[in-house]
């Protein structure tokens, strides 16, 4: 279970009425317990990371109920062991699948929601592209090597310092990128890093 905020109500009224920056608000102050949770169980910051961006975007999609809600830290949390539990078994499905009839597409279901999800990504990829050689290394040795900076900084051989710099300016390019692309609420999502030990 995770604690509920001390402004979580008036947050999820702003929120309901579509005001983005009390939703980053939310999301900051939920993501974090959340990713610790769900990593708990996955073992995976990758999976931790897709299930979490899934569950905000619910969230998101949803706002207008959320003022309805008794308790949205315990609604949270739900939502959250449900979509980590529906991960696990559609992994295990789809693994049992490849082994049992070799790898075939996905049901249909799963294949507009992945659609939609690449669309997002597929844009934040494009972003990443077109940064500057040395902000696109540290980038992906951080999104996608999921390294630290002081490891990327040993990779680079550059200074802890510098990594930092070249990570903000590469977030800011992205987000400048693909602002008109992304609601801006999703965006807040997609590219907050999880803050890991």
């Amino acid at each position: 279970m995770i604690r509920p905020i001390h402004n979580e109500k008036v947050l999820l009224d702003k929120v309901a009425l579509g005001d983005e920056a009390a939703f980053e608000r939310l999301f900051y102050a939920y993501h974090q317990p959340l990713a610790e949770w769900v990593f708990r169980v996955t073992d995976s910051r990758v999976w931790t990371e897709d299930i979490l961006q899934d569950v905000f975007i619910k969230v998101w999609m949803k706002r207008r109920e959320l003022p309805a809600i008794a308790s949205f830290s315990d609604w949270l949390f739900i939502l959250s062991r449900n979509y980590t539990l529906n991960s696990l078994r559609k992994i295990a499905n789809q693994r049992t699948r490849d082994i049992d009839w070799g790898s075939e597409a996905g049901e249909a279901a799963d294949a507009k929601e992945a659609e939609w999800s690449e669309h997002y990504r597929a844009i934040i990829a494009q972003a990443v592209d077109r940064l500057p050689p040395q902000q696109q290394k540290v980038w992906r040795l951080s999104r996608e090597e999921q390294l630290t900076y002081v490891e990327i900084a040993g990779e680079l051989n550059i200074a802890p310092s510098t990594v930092k710099s070249h990570m903000q300016a590469a977030l800011e390019s992205v987000k400048n990128y693909v602002r008109s692309h992304i609601d801006p609420a999703l965006l807040a999502i997609l590219l907050t890093p999880l803050i890991w030990p």
